[in-house]
């Protein structure tokens, strides 16, 4: 079972960004400019999210993939001239590894990134509707230009929740916080669950993980079905 993908109504999409120029007073002009197109090629199809930036003007997203791909992770680089150049620096290979990547990316300060796919992981279980579960995944710099890939965590389905559908957030101690849709326990609206809160926290070189809430029957007869949206912090959290 898995949580129906976006409306895809088109076959070009462009990735904009928003400049907001200021005017007399308090009023603002805002106009928008196409920095990129993706042509749907073999590494170009389909951004769903927005992007995540480095401090040094590269900037990070994610696509949920074509039909040659089961999803990428991008950068956007400056090049001469203030022209964005598209480099493609992870592709996913589905089954273990990982599927449909959704939800922004998270980076530290190392420059290391964060992030979830939807599917992909632990699969054909029972307890993740017969599918694949999701995972969490790690991306970071190998110091030559390329990108070392981990698996932070892989979904089981059932308590542990399943097909994470909104990215991770990260706190100032490492610590990565994220939703999944499916899962948690038994809910008012689907046996497959109503999804959980999660934490993932960096211990002695691994990754431990805490769910922190699991969504039940009586806890909200009809807000609370599968969540969709992260997780945000009203104060830097330090452990």
């Amino acid at each position: 079972m898995s949580r129906p993908s976006p409306a895809r109504l088109a076959t070009l999409l462009t990735l904009t960004v928003l400049f907001s120029i200021a005017a007399t007073g308090n009023a603002f002009a805002q106009t928008f400019q196409s920095i990129l197109p993706f042509n749907g090629g073999v590494n170009q199809g389909y951004p769903e999210t927005g992007l995540v930036s480095d401090g040094h003007g590269n900037l990070f997203g994610t696509t949920t993939g074509t039909k040659n791909n089961f999803g990428t992770v991008f950068e956007l680089s400056p090049n001469a001239g203030g022209v964005l150049k598209l480099k493609t620096i992870y592709t996913f290979q589905g089954d273990a590894d990982g599927a449909i990547p959704l939800g922004s990316l998270a980076i530290d300060p190392q420059g290391n990134l964060f992030g979830a796919t939807e599917s992909g992981g632990l699969a054909n279980l029972a307890a993740c509707g017969n599918g694949s579960c999701g995972t969490v995944f790690e991306l970071s710099p190998d110091g030559s230009g390329g990108w070392q890939k981990t698996t932070v965590h892989q979904f089981a389905g059932g308590s542990d929740g399943y097909s994470p559908a909104a990215g991770v957030t990260i706190d100032a101690a490492g610590n990565l916080y994220g939703t999944t849709y499916y899962g948690g326990g038994i809910c008012n609206h689907s046996s497959a669950g109503c999804g959980t809160v999660f934490k993932i926290s960096p211990s002695a070189g691994e990754w431990k993980e805490t769910i922190i809430r699991r969504f039940i029957v009586g806890e909200c007869l009809s807000c609370v079905y599968g969540a969709l949206g992260g997780v945000v912090f009203d104060t830097p959290l330090v452990d």
